[in-house]
């Protein structure tokens, strides 16, 4: 019984830091684009980027405004 939750606890810590990491990275690819961007349309998809990392699990709006 011990090692199962230890083992359940393992696992929510790494499904935590993975869902973090994605976040991160989805901020980083947008915030790279609109760095490179010159154009309206290179704008738009950059935006577009950072909008949707609203839809990763455990974003927090408050933390990244």
């Amino acid at each position: 019984m011990k090692q199962r939750i230890t083992s359940f606890l393992l696992i929510m810590v790494l499904c935590t830091i993975e869902c973090l990491a994605g976040i991160n990275k989805t901020l980083n690819e947008a915030q790279a684009m609109y760095q490179r961007a010159s154009t309206v349309e290179q704008f738009q998809a950059a935006k577009k980027k950072f909008q949707s990392a609203k839809f990763d699990v455990g974003y927090v709006e408050a933390e990244h405004l």
